[in-house]
């Protein structure tokens, strides 16, 4: 049992970001966290679940049911799904000409980098073809979840996300924050 802090007054709810906060180092939700969550739930206090990550990655760490009852805001918050007693759906789609005109920029600047366009949080697009298993370890998906950077580009894209590996990053960064600003 936990034994949360005596307050005057509940909160209206609990905002919680997942990497760094929620999980542990394995990344791993532990049973403590887990019935702390329930906890609040059971005197309903609504839980909302920040991340970065797409959903089918909160899904398989936390499991369907825990996930089901709390409210989530993802990829940096072009996702969010309400469950009850907050309500509502958002998905904020990157416009399409700057979509293109981002993923041009970083293949321009480091062509041998991954780009990974989300789209719904569970479907997603990359230039480059995933090894099956790695697929499954690294992004918790499946091979009928990935559509070529195309095909992603033209299905009103929420998220890009550039993976590096052994590259230093900053000049996208640098350049794409002067290019694109406010845009993104």
């Amino acid at each position: 049992m936990i034994n949360l802090p005596k307050l005057r007054r509940p909160p209206s709810a609990v905002a919680i970001d997942l990497d760094g906060t929620l999980l542990d180092s394995r990344p791993q939700l532990s049973m403590r966290s887990r019935a702390a969550i329930y906890q609040c739930l059971a005197q309903e206090i609504p839980i909302v679940i920040a991340t970065s990550r797409p959903a089918r990655t909160v899904y398989r760490l936390l499991g369907e049911e825990l996930v089901n009852e709390c409210s989530l805001v993802l990829m940096n918050g072009a996702l969010a799904m309400g469950a009850p007693p907050l309500s509502g759906a958002l998905r904020e789609a990157l416009p399409s000409s700057v979509a293109r005109s981002l993923v041009e920029l970083i293949l321009d600047l480091m062509p041998d980098v991954r780009v990974v366009i989300e789209l719904n949080g569970q479907e997603f697009g990359a230039n480059t073809r995933f090894d099956d298993d790695l697929l499954w370890r690294s992004n918790f998906a499946t091979p009928d979840m990935v559509l070529t950077l195309e095909q992603a580009l033209q299905r009103h894209p929420t998220k890009v996300a550039v993976n590096g590996l052994g590259h230093d990053l900053s000049l996208v960064a640098a350049e794409v924050s002067s290019q694109f600003g406010d845009d993104l």
